[in-house]
């Protein structure tokens, strides 16, 4: 499945970041995440709202990025069932 184009662009240095994002801004506990695309290449993650509308979220390239980027990866594969998100190569 390709990655989708467009969106809102939203940047995290860290694995915090992100997770201050989903819990200040969005419901962590995947209610409102329809599917999920996680783009190795970019670092950047791309969440589908259940109205259809998606957000990209980029992590910073240096370590703090890299780590947080793992970080939260493992947690999208913890929460999401696999039919809900995707890696792009």
């Amino acid at each position: 499945m390709k990655e989708p184009e467009g969106g809102e662009i939203l940047h995290c240095l860290n694995a915090e970041s992100f997770i201050f994002l989903m819990e200040t801004t969005y419901n962590i506990h995947n209610e409102w995440l329809t599917y999920v695309w996680i783009n190795i290449r970019t670092r950047t993650l791309s969440l589908q709202s259940d109205d259809g509308n998606i957000e990209k979220v980029r992590f910073s390239w240096d370590e703090d990025g890299a780590k947080g980027f793992a970080e939260v990866v493992s947690v999208i594969k913890e929460i999401m069932p696999e039919d809900m998100r995707c890696f792009v190569l």
